[in-house]
Formats: C-alpha cells, structure tokens, sequence
C-alpha cells in the first residue's frame, strides 16, 4: 500500500470539501507539519463515508514540505457506534415513559427526564445506586429473586410492579 501512495497528490486522499479536513490541514500546518490523533473525513472508493484518526510529521527540505510520513487508523465503525448511541439517547430522552437503565449489580447508568419525575429523585442522585435502595418495590405475581433470574437468563424481564418513594411512606 505505501508503493501506492508515493507520489499521491494530497487532494487525492482528503476531500477538501469537508470542513472538518480544512480544519485538519490547517491545524497540520500551524502546528509545524506535525499532527496528532487528528481525524479526518474521507470516502472509500464507493462512496461511503470513512472516519480515520491520523499521525502525521512533515519533512521539510530547505523551507519546502517535502514528505509526510504517518499513520492512519480507521475509526468508522466507532463513529457509527456513538452516533446511535447519540440518537438512542435522544429518543429515550423525550419520552414520556421512565427509562432507566443499569449495569449488572442493577445499579442505575443512566435515567431520562420522566423517571427523574416519576420516582422524585434527579438523575444524579439515582444514578450509581440501585433502584431498590431508593425505592421499596412490590412485584407482582413473582419476588425479587425470580426478576433476577430471568434477567440473568432470558436477558429481560416483563412484569407488573408497584413501588414506595420512601417519602410517602
């Protein structure tokens, strides 16, 4: 691959129609033909979209950039990852059902606007803790250790409960 590249144009590997790869350029070029864990926008030669984070070091010769030497990474598939996660978030966020959800300790990670409202604590206060040790929670037709059960080995659980704010108690 490298046999390939030499004598490659740099329009050739960056699309300059990016403002994300100006902006790449040019921070290249400010920070002295040296650049690290940049990223960069490019299309494969279908077409799609590909997200790459560079290394590069210029060589200079005489006042001339001579060469660029560097690596490339391709962190598309990251980037495809975060931005769902950016959209599922979204969604969960203006919902008007309670969505919580939790680590293996059923510690809660996270928790969107209505279940803040709906159990009365912020999602600082909820969020590290585990749900039973905020609220006093009655399960219907079932206990405690069969939801964990099912949890750990269908992956979900559906069911009824009720639960006390401790403040109504």
């Amino acid at each position: 691959l490298s046999a390939e590249m030499i004598g490659t144009r740099p329009d050739m590997l960056l699309a300059y129609s990016e403002p994300k790869n100006i902006d790449f350029i040019k921070a290249f070029i400010r920070k002295g033909f040296r650049i690290n864990d940049a990223e960069s926008y490019e299309f494969d030669k279908q077409g799609n979209p590909k997200y790459f984070v560079n290394n590069l070091v210029g060589i200079v010769e005489n006042g001339y950039l001579k060469r660029i030497w560097g690596t490339q990474q391709d962190i598309t598939e990251k980037k495809r990852i975060e931005e769902r996660n950016r959209y599922l978030a979204s969604l969960t966020h203006d919902v008007s059902d309670a969505i919580l959800s939790g680590d293996l300790d059923f510690r809660i990670i996270s928790c969107n606007p209505a279940g803040e409202k709906l159990f009365g604590f912020s999602a600082k206060e909820m969020i590290g803790r585990r749900v039973e040790d905020l609220l006093e929670i009655h399960y219907h037709n079932t206990d405690r250790p069969d939801v964990i059960r099912q949890l750990y080995d269908k992956g979900s659980w559906n069911g009824e409960a009720s639960f006390m704010h401790p403040r109504e108690q």
